[in-house]
């Protein structure tokens, strides 16, 4: 691998760890109806952001947060990588075909 090569991979892998990669608009997590998308939290969670990195990120107040978690993933601590391994996928192909969208 080239310097160069090497240092695209660096810049690439940094640009990915933060939340900024995945979703350049703070509000993007918000839907219509004024709730949250679960498939914004579910990819993010599959990049290992924490709770707090996302909550802070989007500008979500804590008890908004935490009644967004408990009702919609109220089995969370016992069942997270279950929930990454089965809407993890299909969170990363709704990104996707959005960035797709967002580039016509």
């Amino acid at each position: 691998m080239s310097g160069k090569d090497a240092h695209n991979y660096k810049v690439l892998f940094s640009e990915q760890g933060s939340i900024s990669y995945w979703f350049k608009n703070k509000t993007d997590i918000r839907n219509p109806k004024g709730g949250y998308y679960e498939w914004v939290y579910i990819l993010l969670q599959s990049e290992d952001f924490s709770d707090s990195q996302i909550r802070k990120y989007f500008n979500i107040n804590n008890s908004e947060w935490q009644r967004f978690k408990k009702n919609h993933f109220p089995t969370w601590k016992d069942d997270k990588y279950d929930i990454l391994a089965e809407r993890g996928p299909k969170a990363f192909k709704i990104w996707k075909e959005a960035q797709v969208r967002s580039h016509n």
